[in-house]
């Protein structure tokens, strides 16, 4: 599963979103104070403008709202392989001691055991990653 988030997108969506909720306010304040109406029959339009621009309002707060989550995902995935690398680390660290000849075998023993005890929490951590109940892990 491959995820692209571009900050320059989503820069551009809020922009977007921030200068039409500024339009709707401006349209909200006008019919408020009535310094729009002229006559009966601008309500009709003025009334139609603004269901208009509340249903773009709806859709781009729905688009920052999915921008939000993929971000979500995103950095939810980055501490997990953070948190992989940093048992990886570990894991060589025990292959190196492992290695050395002053170790005994019982030392390897204990050696062995702390470095599948790494390997299960990769697994664990790999399978277990949620964010919004969507996996942080390829299925591939």
């Amino acid at each position: 599963m491959t995820l692209k988030v571009s900050a320059n997108q989503g820069n551009k969506l809020l922009n977007y979103i921030r200068k039409n909720d500024l339009e709707l306010k401006k349209q909200f304040r006008n019919l408020s104070t009535g310094t729009r109406l002229n006559e009966a029959a601008d309500n009709v339009g003025r009334v139609a403008q603004v269901d208009h621009l509340e249903e773009q309002v709806r859709g781009y707060y729905r688009a920052a709202q999915n921008a939000y989550e993929g971000i979500q995902l995103a950095r939810t995935g980055d501490a997990t392989l953070a948190e992989v690398s940093n048992l990886l680390i570990n894991m060589r660290s025990l292959a190196v001691k492992s290695a050395s000849d002053a170790m005994s075998d019982t030392d390897r023993k204990y050696l062995d055991e702390g470095f599948v005890a790494y390997r299960d929490e990769i697994e664990s951590l790999t399978k277990n990653s949620k964010v919004f109940g969507i996996s942080v892990a390829s299925k591939e």
